[in-house]
């Protein structure tokens, strides 16, 4: 006995199902990544024509600008040290070296800082050419509450310097 099988009668239709399927749910996972990344990467811009800064920051990290500093942006969302940006204006004069604005720096913060330390100085260009300098360090956080227990944190800063009214 011999079996034929005969296709349906609309088997150009199902084809046409499948592929129109298969490329639906491609389109949506591209979709659904592109929505994800706009989400992820999205910036938002501050101005502040007194002090003349411009910037693009992170939309989910908070703005602070009510303090001793111009701007203070922290990611909120990070569990644990939440990484934080700052920006601080301090005058100097102009017989004022960069090597003693950043030494007064290290002299104030071990009062505050547990395990301070100073890893490296050296001179730093920022994108748009300007010319400044950098010093990178380290201290260890720790919780302020002796209830809780938590593992410290070893916090890598920096400070960026730049000088303004220099020839």
């Amino acid at each position: 006995m011999i079996e034929t099988f005969a296709p349906p009668p609309n088997q150009r239709l199902y084809r046409f199902a499948h592929v129109l399927t298969v490329a639906t749910i491609i389109l949506t996972a591209l979709y659904g990544l592109n929505i994800r990344q706009g989400i992820l990467y999205a910036t938002q811009r501050y101005n502040n024509i007194q002090v003349g800064i411009s910037l693009n920051y992170p939309a989910q990290w908070l703005l602070d600008s009510d303090g001793n500093y111009v701007l203070r942006l922290r990611d909120m969302q990070r569990i644990g040290y939440k990484t934080t940006i700052q920006i601080t204006l301090l005058p100097a004069g102009s017989n004022v070296s960069a090597r003693n604005i950043l030494d007064s720096l290290n002299i104030s913060r071990p009062l505050t800082l547990s395990t301070y330390d100073v890893q490296f100085i050296e001179p730093y260009t920022l994108p748009n050419g300007t010319q400044g300098t950098i010093m990178r360090y380290t201290f260890v956080d720790t919780e302020t509450n002796k209830f809780l227990q938590t593992v410290p944190v070893v916090v890598i800063g920096q400070d960026i310097l730049i000088r303004r009214g220099d020839p």
